[in-house]
């Protein structure tokens, strides 16, 4: 297998390649970016929902204030097992808690798809009196602890207590992405504050996942970026990672989400429809390469079949040739018959090997004469036809001469003997075959070998 079969073979593959991986490329990014718009709407749609808690919770605190806490819980319906995790000892819930647990409870029909789902935690955090309010059972552990302290709140920005006023500008706050213990899944918070007569009492937040973008070799980055923060989705352990689609989404003011597909990602996973193309070009140009030189062999051994093994002038089987019998009929023709004069002599006298010789040279002569155009052919022994389609009478008859010439000047090493041939000419007529005009130029010889004895 040639080199030059491989580089043809690369360039090709490579090419299509390309042109595979943009229409891919539109479609499997296409895909990605329904995904990530489902995860857009579901920020969205959590983001509705721990703002119009907060607005409610604001308005009820305003409805109820003249009321008394157990007055509160007189008009309370629990539609759910919620669970209070104070962080010190008062286990009593001051009137600003009380309000929010009622908004709680009351909103739950509407909130269907918030409460009690997988991996998405509901909560209300007091800043009058230091508890949390879980919409479903909640049992403390190190990892809530820690997840509940001021410390972890600096770091992650989960707490709208630490939070700039330009943060909370449009009400809502998302923290950093986080880890629990087990590493398993990543997290991050959307909080809502909870003012009550300018103060911040509170809080709503929901702790949810990243749900099906973390997974299949995804993880999520910080940068800080002129004042935003940015969280990039992006897929892990792709080199040249800068060149990726990039599509970007302001959840708030001040946080953007961007969702990045790496191109090599795309080089990567369909890399076997590069070999497929590749050994499938390869293989296809072996074969018509094959198919190629079988050809050009074929063709060459039927060229080789009509050649005259001694002078490689035409033999008689070039007269059946679709070709000759074409030229014969595109134009009128003119016959040379042509005979080597006293070759039997040289072959008596010095050998077959020796006339042989004479006969090459004699072939030599007309190839030199005649046009590469021409049929030269060596009919038989010391006999020769050239056939000179378009070739009128009296050039034919220069052209004799000047054969008769370039021979006579031919010699054989080491005899002294004169070389010489005869020639015969006819010109073809309508309707007239080629055997007829041979007959004619053989006449023709025959007279002037005649002359010549």
């Amino acid at each position: 297998m040639r080199l030059k079969s491989v580089y043809i073979s690369l360039f090709f593959s490579t090419l299509l390649f390309l042109m595979f991986l943009v229409s891919a490329g539109f479609y499997v990014i296409s895909n990605e970016l329904k995904q990530f718009h489902i995860y857009k709407h579901n920020i969205d749609g959590t983001k509705q929902k721990v703002i119009m808690l907060s607005l409610l919770t604001e308005s009820e605190m305003e409805r109820f204030k003249d009321n008394s806490i157990d007055e509160i819980e007189k008009t309370m319906e629990l539609s759910f097992d919620d669970s209070v995790y104070s962080l010190n000892d008062d286990s009593q819930m001051d009137y600003f808690e009380t309000v929010a647990r009622k908004v709680m409870h009351e909103t739950s029909i509407y909130l269907s798809t918030v409460f009690a789902i997988e991996n998405v935690v509901l909560y209300y955090r007091s800043y009058t009196n230091n508890k949390y309010i879980f919409e479903h059972g909640f049992e403390a552990n190190e990892f809530s602890n820690k997840l509940f302290s001021d410390e972890w709140c600096k770091q992650h920005q989960s707490c709208t207590a630490l939070a700039w006023r330009e943060q909370l500008k449009d009400k809502v706050l998302i923290s950093y992405p986080f880890e629990n213990d087990t590493h398993d899944k990543k997290y991050y918070l959307v909080l809502s504050p909870v003012y009550y007569q300018g103060k911040l009492v509170g809080e709503f937040g929901i702790m949810q996942t990243f749900t099906g973008l973390y997974e299949q070799g995804r993880d999520v980055r910080i940068e800080l970026e002129g004042g935003y923060k940015n969280s990039i989705i992006y897929h892990r352990n792709y080199l040249f990672d800068m060149f990726s689609y990039s599509k970007s989404y302001a959840v708030d003011n001040t946080n953007l989400i961007t969702y990045q597909y790496p191109f090599m990602k795309l080089v990567v996973d369909y890399f076997f429809v590069y070999i497929v193309l590749f050994v499938a070009i390869l293989a296809y140009y072996i074969k018509s390469e094959e198919s190629k030189k079988s050809k050009n062999q074929l063709t060459t051994a039927l060229f080789n079949a009509k050649k005259d093994e001694l002078t490689k002038l035409y033999n008689r089987k070039v007269f059946k040739d679709e070709t000759f019998i074409r030229v014969l009929k595109s134009a009128p023709y003119t016959v040379l018959a042509i005979d080597g004069n006293r070759i039997k002599r040289i072959n008596d006298t010095y050998g077959h090997h020796v006339g042989d010789e004479v006969i090459v040279m004699i072939a030599e002569s007309m190839r030199k004469v005649f046009r590469s155009s021409d049929y030269l052919v060596r009919t038989g022994g010391d006999e020769f036809v050239a056939v000179l389609s378009g070739c009128s009478t009296s050039n034919a008859t220069m052209l004799a001469e000047k054969l008769k010439r370039a021979v006579s000047k031919r010699r054989l090493a080491n005899i002294d003997t004169e070389l010489s041939v005869s020639v015969g000419i006819a010109s073809s007529g309508e309707g007239e075959s080629l055997k007829d005009v041979i007959i004619r130029a053989d006449e023709s010889l025959y007279e002037a070998k005649k002359q010549r004895d």
